[in-house]
């Protein structure tokens, strides 16, 4: 009986691992300070990470907020509806765990800073929506450029203690207790 209790805390535990690993939130930052305007976006991206090693093409975005201020036309706040894919390309993965913006890649180009490398966000419509213009940049609907200038983890609050790991504390202090009796009587 206890044998079974841990396989099936072990497999739950393993389960909920393995799912909560496979989604990732950053946080972006794009400014038109390079190209002499006033156009910023703020906000945030959630993705599937299964596939990160490389060059990503063509994610899925599962959840967007972007805050767009400071330019002619298209200020405001966007959402994943109103786009339909991004891309990470890379000659070597990414560390996902720290800022992306500045990684130094295998060929010795900086992620984001070198033609043919970083992110780029795809719009369903690109006349109303910024939408991404060449690799790093994106243009506004107002014909304001950006490029993006940070991409970092989203800080996680501390997470409370989850419910897979207590059933697997509460399998193995039963196991405990059963053969500490069967020591006993005998």
């Amino acid at each position: 009986m206890i044998k079974i209790l841990l396989s099936i805390a072990t497999a739950f535990l393993f389960n909920s691992t393995i799912a909560q690993a496979e989604v990732k939130t950053l946080n972006f930052t794009w400014s038109g300070e390079s190209f002499s305007n006033t156009a910023r976006a703020t906000g945030f991206i959630t993705f599937d990470t299964a596939f990160v090693t490389g060059a990503l093409q063509d994610i899925s975005i599962l959840d967007l907020s972007m805050t767009v201020s400071g330019v002619s036309a298209g200020n405001g706040i966007y959402s994943e509806s109103d786009y339909f894919s991004m891309w990470f390309t890379s000659p070597s993965p990414l560390d996902f765990s720290r800022e992306l913006i500045g990684q130094t890649l295998s060929n010795g180009d900086l992620f984001g800073r070198s033609a043919g490398n970083g992110f780029v966000l795809f719009a369903a419509n690109e006349w109303t929506t910024p939408n991404t213009s060449s690799w790093n940049t994106m243009k506004t609907p107002g014909n304001e450029q950006m490029l993006i200038t940070s991409i970092t983890p989203a800080t996680a609050p501390v997470p409370e203690a989850d419910t897979s790991a207590m059933l697997l504390m509460g399998a193995g202090l039963m196991g405990f207790m059963a053969r500490r009796r069967k020591q006993v009587a005998a």
